[in-house]
């Protein structure tokens, strides 16, 4: 007798069966929507209370690169692909699945993974509370306080996660861009189907050996270096961005060069 594997939903599909406008959004009481995230944390293990959504600026270590730009950038790190077991967040995932960041530096360790994955699976079941508090968030940042210091704020969706949310929630998108914070992402989505994304960056990286210098061009065009900050809003319009090959956990840099995703360059 064979077991049929489970076949994780696309959680795009999914999301657009609710009504996530702004006025659904923002109808439920703050404190009910946060209090219904203890279900999802104690199921992965973490205590019965509330917690915050968002990755701080010194949270993550590719965050913390746009700090050489006076960058202060925040991000919703959600459990890439469908490693949340029910969902898949990166339609378009492929040959990247092995050499994705979700396992470098802290996200080698399980607890970290435990989080993302909660909270995809509550964006999943609840999207209109998990919107609510992530809104409530991101209205509580000091944009002004970070200008007035000399910094840009930033925010990415998606840290690891691949969502279109000028398509899931526009006025999510326009509400943060109004606030003066800069909108950016990484996407595999065909450019045909992002074209609502104006406000939004997003480059197609390659890789190279970790510790090279990078070529001034690559396929006609300038060399930006990709690890020396995310602000992808910064980079020169018409240039290639080059990213070097982090180890992760999951895979080596023979298999993720066999693969195609990470390539040589001169």
């Amino acid at each position: 007798m064979t077991t049929a594997l489970k076949v994780s939903r696309d959680l795009v599909r999914h999301l657009s069966t609710f009504d996530l406008s702004e006025t659904a959004v923002m109808a439920p009481d703050l404190g009910t929507a946060r209090a219904s995230m203890t279900p999802y944390r104690v199921a992965a293990g973490f205590m019965a209370k509330s917690t915050k959504l968002l990755t701080a600026p010194d949270e993550n270590l590719k965050l913390t690169h746009s700090e050489s730009d006076r960058v202060a950038a925040f991000g919703l790190s959600l459990a890439p692909a469908d490693l949340s077991g029910d969902w898949n967040v990166c339609r378009y995932a492929g040959k990247c699945r092995d050499a994705c960041l979700a396992t470098s530096g802290n996200g080698r360790y399980g607890r970290t993974q435990a989080g993302r994955v909660w909270k995809t699976k509550w964006l999943a079941s609840e999207p209109l509370h998990f919107l609510r508090v992530l809104v409530d968030e991101i209205d509580r940042i000091k944009v002004g306080a970070w200008s007035d210091a000399g910094w840009t704020v930033s925010f990415r969706f998606n840290v690891l996660s691949d969502l279109p949310w000028e398509t899931i929630a526009p006025w999510l998108v326009r509400r943060i861009a109004d606030r003066g914070i800069r909108l950016y992402d990484y996407s595999k989505w065909p450019t045909a189907k992002r074209a609502g994304a104006s406000s939004l960056g997003y480059e197609v990286c390659q890789s190279v050996t970790r510790g090279r210098p990078l070529p001034s061009t690559f396929m006609g065009r300038p060399v930006v270096d990709g690890d020396l900050s995310d602000a992808r809003f910064l980079d020169p319009i018409g240039s290639v961005v080059l990213l070097r090959y982090k180890n992760v956990s999951t895979t080596d840099r023979a298999m993720a060069q066999a693969s195609g995703f990470v390539r040589s360059v001169a």
